[in-house]
């Protein structure tokens, strides 16, 4: 198995908005998590392939952020 190796460069933080508009309200928490007991940590890490032509992993993940903040 060959070690996987990259280089990373570290940057000022930056605000991560919503890719769109989002609405005025207040939204409450699901039951799920508001119950300890539900609340679970699962160690393990999932690495995928990058896609054909993708140059720059942390702008996709940066852009998927925004999208995932719009309802």
């Amino acid at each position: 198995m060959t070690a996987l190796t990259f280089a990373v460069r570290r940057k000022e933080p930056s605000l991560v908005g919503p890719a769109a508009p989002t609405p005025h309200e207040t939204k409450r928490l699901s039951d799920t998590d508001d119950q300890e007991v539900l609340r679970m940590h699962v160690p393990f890490v999932f690495f995928y392939r990058a896609g054909k032509g993708v140059r720059n992993p942390a702008s996709v993940i940066r852009r998927a952020l925004c999208e995932a903040l719009v309802p």
